[in-house]
């Protein structure tokens, strides 16, 4: 049943503008209605007629519940490590530590949000340890709101630390431990929509909580802060990010009591990451390099963006991601999706890199290099074909597995992974991953299917995803 056209004329700024289903528009129209009735039974009948189809659904049904087990989100607090577990059978993700990386019976379940609420309609939003393990805040938000309320737990016991803090994390939230676990500083919308956040402090010894930084973001309704603290116990940072853009202001603080935040960079230093090192703070900056170049700034009263050391050049290759350790800086540069990391000393001396593997992803927009102490560094290595694992390497030493590995019914060993290139109307050559089974012909008869994405300064990086094995299994090529 074609839709009938019924033309409605605007005139918009001097142009006039026709639609010919604005109708279509009134949902409770009984035209509307009609209309909408007719076309799911024609498509009923369609679908209805296609004998393979439920085949085809019940193998959608099974690659999408198959018992998988993963593991997200690993930092180390105090000797023990946390991360974010998940399981297909389970609800939820729900949290646990460990002591040992090598051996999954050191596994301890402290937080499982279906515990606490059964109907499955409680979620971790983030989680933050303090820096001797013995506290954890997290956020936890109900029936898929992200507007999650912020609850500090002793890990000992198990009890409640202070009262909550309702919509920690509305529209973003950010947690940052003072070293001694004595208070933390944490983000919160001062406007009921989830807009204009602002940096508050609480000390858990006592008093009422104090807004610490609110002011000087280049657009205050929509600023999102990323808090941290430095491993020494000194500094506190806050990156704040122009909503969801690639843009950020860096404010530093010392963590005394009454200390004042300066701001260390600005909008236009392109200071699109940064961490902290010994004495000193790392920073990815584009500005006049697209690609990126790593900095190093001492840490000190009133530090700038302008006392800034280049360490590691811009290259080829863009810089994503980074983290430092006691004697080394871990640099992820990206090219075209998949990822390789390099090792750099202080003064970014070249040292040897570890082996990741081709066509792989170790950071991506929800998880980037962790850094697990003083000398060692871990990151999610996954490729098209292989799910995630975690693997640590120390100053000087080799790269290596751990336990905390993706455990997945689901088998896409037997395709293969090859990298093309097409060139686009103003020449610039395309990176595309090309997934299909050996031997599938490469002369444009093989049904494809494409996806591509592009926005926020975010590159799709390599990571399996089962769904895929539904269209392969046909004979089909991913791309």
């Amino acid at each position: 049943m074609g839709a009938a056209r019924v033309p409605v004329t605007d005139t918009f700024h001097g142009m006039a503008v026709t639609e010919d289903y604005r109708w279509l528009e009134d949902a409770a129209a009984a035209d509307t209605i009609a209309w909408t009735a007719a076309q799911q039974e024609r498509t009923r009948v369609y679908f209805d007629g296609i004998g393979w189809l439920d085949k085809l659904r019940d193998r959608a049904a099974q690659l999408l519940t198959a018992e998988r087990t993963t593991y997200k989100g690993l930092v180390a607090a105090g000797g023990v490590y946390f991360a974010l577990k998940e399981q297909t059978q389970r609800q939820r993700p729900f949290l646990v530590t460990l002591t040992d990386l090598d051996d999954l019976a050191t596994e301890r379940v402290v937080l499982d949000p279906v515990e606490i609420d059964p109907s499955g309609e409680t979620a971790i939003d983030f989680f933050v340890p303090s820096a001797d393990g013995k506290l954890i805040a997290v956020a936890l938000s109900e029936h898929g709101t992200e507007d999650g309320t912020l609850h500090v737990f002793d890990l000992g016991s198990g009890a409640v630390v202070g009262e909550p803090i309702p919509h920690a994390s509305l529209m973003g939230g950010s947690v940052a431990w003072r070293h001694d676990g004595s208070g933390f500083w944490y983000s919160l919308p001062a406007d009921p929509a989830g807009f204009r956040h602002q940096v508050w402090f609480r000390d858990l010894d006592g008093g009422p909580d104090r807004l610490d930084l609110a002011g000087g973001f280049a657009d205050e309704r929509i600023a999102e802060h990323h808090l941290s603290a430095s491993p020494d116990g000194r500094w506190v940072m806050d990156r704040v990010q122009k909503g969801d853009s690639d843009e950020f202001q860096v404010y530093l603080r010392t963590q005394e009591a009454g200390g004042p935040w300066w701001q260390l960079a600005d909008i236009g230093d392109r200071c699109v990451h940064a961490v902290f090192g010994t004495d000193a703070l790392y920073l990815i900056s584009l500005q006049n390099f697209p690609n990126g170049r790593v900095l190093r700034v001492p840490v000190t009263a009133d530090a700038a963006v302008t006392d800034a050391q280049e360490i590691v050049p811009a290259g080829d290759l863009a810089i994503t991601d980074l983290a430092v350790t006691t004697g080394t800086v871990w640099v992820v540069y990206t090219d075209g999706g998949p990822q390789r990391v390099r090792a750099f000393d202080h003064d970014g001396k070249p040292l040897p890199a570890p082996e990741i593997g081709p066509v792989s992803s170790v950071s991506s927009y929800f998880e980037r290099l962790s850094v697990l102490g003083a000398d060692r560094v871990a990151w999610p290595r996954e490729t098209f074909t292989e799910p995630a694992a975690w693997w640590v390497t120390a100053d000087g030493a080799a790269s290596r597995q751990t336990a905390l590995q993706t455990t997945t019914s689901v088998d896409l060993s037997g395709y293969e992974v090859t990298r093309e290139f097409a060139t686009s109307r103003d020449g610039t050559r395309v990176p595309i991953t090309v997934i299909a089974a050996p031997g599938t012909p490469r002369d444009g008869t093989v049904p494809t299917l494409l996806t591509a994405y592009g926005g926020y300064g975010v590159s799709v990086v390599p990571a399996f995803d089962p769904r895929i094995l539904l269209w392969l299994e046909q004979g089909g090529v991913y791309a």
